[in-house]
Order: C-alpha cells, then structure tokens, then sequence
C-alpha cells in the first residue's frame, strides 16, 4: 500500500464509500508482513479505495475477494489473461501457466493489503491495492516478480496517455467489484485458488505446516488437512 495514497484516504474522513485515491509514484510502498512493495515511477497501478461500513459490517474475506476483484478486472480486460490468473492466500494474484517458463509462469503481478479503522460509530476500511502494469525489471529480492508488459500483455513502450487511460480503467473496474462484494462468492475465491487440492508448506507463528491446501473458509481462513488458519504464509 502506498503511504500517501493511504494517509490521503484517513485524512479526508467525509470522502464517501468506494473513493479511489490513485498514486503515480511511491516511495514508502508497503505489502503485508511490513514489506516494501517496489514500483518505477509511472510504469504500475498504486491504488487506495475507501469502504465504509458500520462496526459489525464489514464483509468477510476482503482482502481475497479484493484479489478475486482484481484477478477478474485484469481478465475481463486483457482477454490473453482468461483462465492464466490465480489467488495466492492471503492477498497475491499471480500468472500461472508455462507460457513465460519457470516454476509459476507469469509471476506475481498484484499484491493488495487491507487496513480497518475502527470506532463506536463506523469502520473504515482502506484496500491498498497495486498492479505491475509496465515495468520491466525488478530487484533481485523480488525473484517472484513480474508485470503485465513482461509477459508480452501490455507493450513495454506504452506513452503517458495511454497508461493514465489504462490505469483509471482498471481501478473504476476494481472499485465497481468492492462496491458490490457481496456478489464476490467464497467458491468464486476457491475455483481461482493458487495450490488448491495440492500439498504445501505453510509457515504459521506456531511453526510450520504441511498438508492438502483444501481451500479457504467463508470468512477467509485458509483450510490445509481438514485445519483453518487465520494467519500464516504459503512457501514457495
């Protein structure tokens, strides 16, 4: 989540349900666990989308059916990208084929990180959301890392309008999806589900854990070997 993007969603406490506040450049990006999310200038979607909710209400499973809204976008968009897209629990979308070569095909393209504000009265929640569009390398860190353009969907020397086009396109098509999540359904999430009916190593605060990766419950939690998880990583 970009920083700004996400301070200028809190600060602006009447903007209303579903704002869109979109970054061009980052540099204090933020994916889960506290880690840095890398972007060039321009060349990817940073994105913070304001949900208002009382209290009780927010729905279940955001941040995944926020990856499902965004594994849909980037399909419905790119038609190349049918059925090449897959949901890592808890909150990655990665390319999965052997069009690109390697282990995962495409690599990951979006991260998205959620955080809730809660009161008495309301609960705001901020769905940081990023997409590599355009870039064209990455550090040596992020070997997992890729982009649309890598993968031969978007041109890699696409001019400014073009990206600006692009990237408002994409985040009203994402920001419809979170205004009606509802309609994001949990067999929707698991029909899409990175390892699903596979068996995986995950890393929970307990200590690691090996098993089936059955799918993901209704209120997000990941189901490895009959057992529900909240928290945790899958390794790779």
């Amino acid at each position: 989540m970009d920083e700004a993007a996400k301070q200028a969603a809190l600060g602006h406490e009447h903007c209303p349900h579903g704002t869109a506040i979109i970054a061009g450049y980052q540099t204090h990006g933020r994916g889960s666990k506290g880690r840095s999310w890398n972007s060039n200038p321009d060349d990817n979607l940073m994105c913070a989308i304001v949900l208002r909710y009382t209290p009780g209400g927010i729905p279940q499973a955001i941040t995944l059916k926020t990856g499902l809204a965004v594994l849909q976008t980037l399909e419905a968009t790119f038609p190349s990208l049918n059925q090449r897209l897959q949901i890592k629990w808890p909150n990655d979308v990665y390319i999965i084929d052997d069009k690109c070569g390697g282990g995962l095909g495409g690599g990951k393209i979006s991260g998205i990180l959620t955080e809730a504000t809660i009161t008495a009265d309301a609960a705001t929640v901020i769905v940081g959301i990023g997409i590599n569009l355009w870039q064209s390398s990455f550090p040596d860190s992020l070997p997992l890392a890729s982009s649309l353009a890598l993968n031969g969907i978007l041109p890699e020397n696409a001019g400014p309008d073009e990206k600006t086009q692009t990237i408002q396109a994409l985040t009203q098509n994402i920001q419809s999806y979170l205004l009606n999540i509802n309609d994001l359904k949990p067999e929707a999430i698991n029909k899409r589900l990175f390892m699903q009916g596979k068996t995986i190593s995950f890393q929970t605060p307990q200590g690691l854990v090996q098993g089936r990766l059955d799918g993901v419950a209704a209120n997000g939690e990941i189901i490895i070997a009959g057992k529900a998880y909240i928290s945790g990583e899958i390794l790779l």
